[in-house]
């Protein structure tokens, strides 16, 4: 085969785009177009890249972050090997549907039962022996833990008297709350799975129909309860519908029904608590603008021949930020983090080495760590002298990666459950890279973006660990050669939720040039995970975080 027909060949398969197995190369082709055979395609290793650790906010350990109106919200307890312990807690306010009030009850009424009900992200199930079961992504551990739910008595606001100066929850301000716990824990079943046992259970939940006496309904021929809807797994407590009477249908309270405000000045929501118990844990990341708080109560009816009635009353809690954003009816909400991190994390954490970058990213969710890339490092004299080599020689830039190798070693003893994302970001801007802006692959997928990638590459063994993630620069560092664009640092987090590119205060600032830093990534405090990936600094040349940059170059 001559060198023309070969260059064509290799052409096509660059223009070709392949994301079939994550461990595959992939490449993108420029905007001009190459031609016979004066071209040669090559790869350049940048020398000049530089990574270290960050913590959230000013200082040697983790900050607070921004926690209210999360569009995901963690709870639980869990322990990490590798980072430490996290305690994720959260408070919400409550109100009545879209009609904005009680409405009217009738007769006697008096409350039968009272759940709350959080439906998990759940995948497609599968069922073996009658026992349907369903993957859950968003849950991580197999423990338990304490799980105990109050009325909140804390009041939620998000006025403030100077609008320079915006009312926010932060991550650290759990006492505000636990301060105001009004009562004792209203999940108070005698299943301890609701309470001090609480695990994820990655069954469907089945609701039966009732008679009138309340009385679940059986069919004549099998004597098994008729099943009128079966829901996808979730949180399901039962609450102690005593309380809820008392405060439902207590004739002075009804003044306090009239409307949303009234309700919320009254009663000022639910604060989810979670302990530690024994063993590892668990944590999930929820949706709890999915939620229902369900009242079932029975009322005299006023059909002749008929004694009670069964009524269903559902209270909304929290309010899905994605869809609607936030306004002035968006019910508030707050994450709380608790952490015990490792010591030896926060010994790795601590002094970053700003000039030749670290031997280890340690990258961690919530109010944790982020790493900060500087490509094509300047000299003393501010000048990045590899940058304007790259600009005079005029490459055609075809593809562009990041490579973060797992620290396996690190991550070694089995129980580390691995982000399935990392996510890059201009740090300086706080705004997404070009890559990510122009990649439009399965939008709504967990995968989606895996063009710019991210996603956790994992050895095709049993226990699945991860090897490494590559993000893809090529759009940024053709900006950066061709284009003269400035060379920003770069963020790099883990990510939750990979779509969404909002970001949170950070409680405290951390000094930057040219600007202060005020902000992470949202989907980095939603995901309570951590990683730790080899940096730039690292005597492991197979594993050193690496720029690789594949051009095309002239002959001539």
């Amino acid at each position: 085969m001559n060198r023309k027909a070969l260059l064509k060949g290799i052409l096509l398969l660059i223009g070709t785009l392949s994301i079939q197995s994550c461990d595959k190369d992939f490449n993108t082709i420029g905007s001009e177009i190459i031609g016979e055979e004066n071209f040669l395609l090559d790869k350049y290793t940048a020398q000049n890249v530089v990574a270290y650790n960050q913590v959230t906010g000013e200082g040697t350990q983790p900050g607070a972050v921004e926690t209210g109106y999360l569009p995901y919200n963690a709870i639980g307890a869990m322990v990490d090997p590798v980072f430490g312990k996290t305690v994720a807690n959260f408070v919400t306010q409550v109100s009545f549907p879209t009609n904005n009030s009680l409405g009217s009850l009738g007769k006697n009424p008096k409350v039968d039962s009272v759940y709350v009900y959080i439906p998990y992200i759940a995948d497609t199930p599968t069922t073996n022996n009658d026992v349907t079961e369903y993957q859950l992504p968003s849950t991580y551990g197999t423990g338990v833990f304490s799980l105990k739910v109050y009325e909140n008595g804390y009041f939620l606001s998000n006025f403030s008297p100077d609008p320079t100066n915006v009312s926010r929850i932060y991550s650290d301000e759990n006492s505000k709350i636990e301060n105001f716990i009004k009562g004792t824990p209203l999940n108070d079943s005698n299943d301890v799975s609701q309470n001090s046992a609480f695990y994820f259970k990655k069954t469907a939940i089945n609701l039966y129909q009732y008679n009138e006496d309340g009385s679940i309904k059986t069919d004549e021929n099998t004597g098994k309860p008729i099943v009128k809807e079966t829901l996808t797994p979730g949180m399901w407590l039962d609450l102690n519908k005593a309380y809820f009477e008392k405060m439902l249908f207590t004739p002075e309270n009804l003044p306090n029904f009239g409307n949303n405000n009234l309700f919320q000045n009254f009663f000022r929501g639910l604060y989810f608590k979670a302990e530690s118990t024994i063993g590892t844990g668990a944590l999930g990341v929820m949706n709890f603008a999915a939620a229902k708080l369900v009242i079932i109560y029975s009322q005299d009816s006023e059909t002749a021949g008929k004694k009670r009635e069964r009524k269903q009353l559902e209270l909304d809690i929290s309010s899905d930020v994605v869809k609607l954003g936030v306004t002035d009816n968006t019910l508030i909400t707050g994450n709380y983090f608790n952490n015990d991190f490792s010591s030896n994390y926060l010994h790795n954490i601590a002094n970053p080495n700003k000039t030749q970058g670290d031997e280890k990213l340690f990258i961690k969710g919530g109010s944790g760590s982020f790493a900060v890339i500087e490509l094509f490092k300047k000299n003393s004299n501010g000048v990045s002298e590899e940058l304007n080599y790259l600009r005079e020689n005029k490459w055609l830039i075809n593809d562009a990666r990041l490579n973060f190798y797992v620290d396996k070693v690190t991550m070694s003893d089995g129980k580390q459950i691995e982000p399935t994302r990392i996510y890059l970001y201009d740090l300086d801007n706080n705004m997404i890279l070009k890559d990510y802006a122009t990649d439009n692959t399965a939008q709504n997928s967990i995968y989606a973006k895996a063009v710019y990638g991210g996603i956790l590459e994992k050895e095709n063994t049993e226990d699945k660990k991860g090897i490494r993630y590559r993000i893809k620069i090529a759009d940024h560092i053709n900006n950066l050669i061709n284009k003269d664009s400035t060379n920003v640092k770069l963020g790099l987090a883990v990510s939750y939720d990979i779509n969404n590119v909002s970001s949170k205060r950070l409680k405290t600032p951390i000094n930057n040039s040219p600007r202060a830093i005020k902000s992470i990534p949202t989907s980095s405090i939603m995901s309570p995970l951590g990683t730790v990936l080899y940096g730039t600094n690292t005597s492991d040349e197979n594993k050193k975080l690496k720029l690789e940059i594949f051009y095309t170059k002239s002959k001539n």
